[in-house]
């Protein structure tokens, strides 16, 4: 691993380009079929195999590497493939930065190759792999910071690749290997769900009452996996410095599933998910913390300031989009913003506003009547929809995450 603070000084040129890569559709016009699979840039003190890269054909074809190029964000030193070097259909290939370090952690992985000549930086790297005529076959950007999973900085997992047929540029596509130092020469471990903070109410005053028929705070966690979590071992606080607050109890989330936890102390309750700690409607903050034997790595961390009687907080689009007020709060369902978001982006905005100025013009000029910009419900559209409208329009206002 290379010292972090290499990354200060081209921060800018690795943000552009990850962002180009997001912005653009991607697709393979190499034709190649031969993908990075999986990397170890930061390993733990307890296993330290030094870095390494996996490397996966996904085709029905033989590759040839002979001669080919593999690179981080440096223009060299750079790492060149021995001739005679192929890669099998379904097979991977391991290039590390100590082969002899390496052969001692994984003696059942078949001809390693290297050494590299280069590592990985701790602080996120782009990595590069040419064909022989410096032709791009494949390229990335992690990071050590989050979404990309935390897990692999310095915790002992590696960075593993969910479906090696999809963008490998995205992060949604990377996961925590589940073993500690991966599966290298292996299929990567199977999918795991991804658990956030997706929504909370801090001041709930008559919102959703708890089984006990009490009105107490609560925060939502959703799974925007494709498999169940098992939430034995993770933690939830309101303080970050306190990780192992209050213990998850033993249970599982379903793939694109809720859980709605009581934050009212209430530990003792039979009936529901009761946290030992209460929210702070003057605003504080509320983390999510993986197992022990991960070194409670946050997954999900949120700092809100002062909240309001019955509004909740929350996500758009589910698990993924930025935290705001939302216009309803919808504990165990999906986020949306209400019926004030006419146009159905999920927030209230000036497009919102533009069609009901259109529906309130023409409700003065007695031309039509539509139901939807109708918030009242008292069968015509006036000055009571206009105030309602204004109202959710100034609750959907962004917070930080």
């Amino acid at each position: 691993m290379r010292d972090a603070i290499k990354k200060q000084g081209r921060a800018g040129i690795l943000v552009l380009f990850w962002v180009c890569q997001v912005a653009c559709a991607w697709s393979d016009t190499t034709g190649s079929t031969v993908v990075i699979n999986e990397i170890n840039y930061n390993s733990s003190d307890a296993f330290n195999p030094e870095d390494w890269v996996e490397f996966y054909n996904f085709g029905a074809e033989r590759v040839d590497l002979s001669g080919w190029i593999f690179k981080d964000e440096d223009a060299a030193p750079y790492f060149t493939f021995p001739e005679g070097t192929t890669l099998e259909p379904g097979a991977y290939l391991i290039v590390c930065r100590d082969t002899a370090l390496f052969r001692t952690r994984f003696p059942d992985v078949i001809h390693p190759l290297g050494n590299l000549g280069f590592g990985f930086s701790g602080g996120g790297d782009l990595l590069r792999l040419y064909d022989a005529q410096m032709g791009m076959i494949d390229s990335l950007f992690y990071d050590d910071k989050l979404p990309w999973p935390p897990e692999a900085n310095g915790r002992g997992a590696t960075l593993a690749l969910l479906d090696p047929g999809r963008n490998n540029t995205l992060v949604t596509n990377w996961k925590a290997s589940d073993q500690i130092g991966g599966t290298p020469g292996q299929a990567n471990s199977p999918r795991r769900g991804r658990i956030v903070i997706n929504e909370f109410m801090a001041r709930n005053v008559r919102t959703i009452a708890d089984p006990q028929g009490e009105y107490d705070d609560w925060i939502e966690l959703y799974n925007l996996g494709d498999e169940p979590v098992d939430l034995s071992g993770t933690y939830l606080s309101d303080n970050l410095a306190q990780k192992r607050k209050w213990a998850l109890p033993d249970t599982v989330l379903p793939a694109r599933g809720f859980l709605l936890i009581w934050a009212d102390e209430d530990v003792n309750s039979r009936l529901g998910v009761h946290a030992s700690f209460r929210l702070s409607s003057s605003g504080e903050q509320l983390g999510l913390f993986d197992r022990d034997v991960w070194g409670n790595a946050v997954l999900d961390s949120i700092t809100f300031g002062a909240q309001q009687q019955d509004q909740s907080v929350g996500r758009l689009p589910d698990g993924t989009g930025v935290l705001g007020v939302l216009a309803e709060p919808t504990p165990l369902a999906r986020n949306g913003a209400g019926r004030a978001d006419f146009d159905g982006d999920g927030w209230i905005g000036f497009g919102d506003f533009l069609l009901f100025a259109g529906a309130f013009g023409k409700r003065l000029g007695m031309s039509g009547y539509d139901v939807r910009f109708d918030l009242d419900l008292n069968g015509e559209i006036g000055f009571s929809d206009f105030q309602a409208f204004i109202q959710n329009f100034n609750r959907s206002s962004s917070i930080s995450s």
